[in-house]
């Protein structure tokens, strides 16, 4: 499991342009992240967040993006860090963000069985 866009104004991160294909399947993902924390078998969030950076936005959940070898984990919030701050997160994310099925699909679940917290389906 490796953890991914946890950002705090005090410390720097890396920035630039997302692809703009990429940009928009981490949108999906973020509005989605109920999806994947049930295709997990997460528990629910500790609560809202405020973005430490700007304070205009607000966000709750966490999603997971599978990899063959690895889980990104990552807050709801990473889509505002990337559109509102220029964020770029590690290209290895990205290829997996690209190449992961969606949450709430057959494939996601699938993809994610090997790091699943609880049997699926949830009963």
């Amino acid at each position: 499991v490796r953890a991914i866009g946890w950002l705090g104004a005090e410390h720097a991160y890396p920035t630039g342009i997302l692809d703009p294909d990429a940009a928009t399947k981490l949108r999906v993902f973020a509005e989605r992240w109920f999806k994947s924390t049930e295709d997990l078998g997460w528990p629910c969030a500790a609560g809202a967040h405020q973005c430490d950076i700007c304070g205009d936005f607000f966000a709750a959940g966490n999603f997971g993006v599978p990899a063959p070898n690895v889980l990104y984990v990552c807050p709801e919030m990473l889509a505002h860090y990337v559109a509102a701050h220029d964020y770029l997160p590690p290209a290895e994310f990205v290829e997996a963000l690209l190449e992961s099925p969606l949450p709430g699909t057959p494939g996601y679940q699938e993809a994610t069985m090997p790091f699943r917290s609880a049997p699926w389906p949830p009963t």
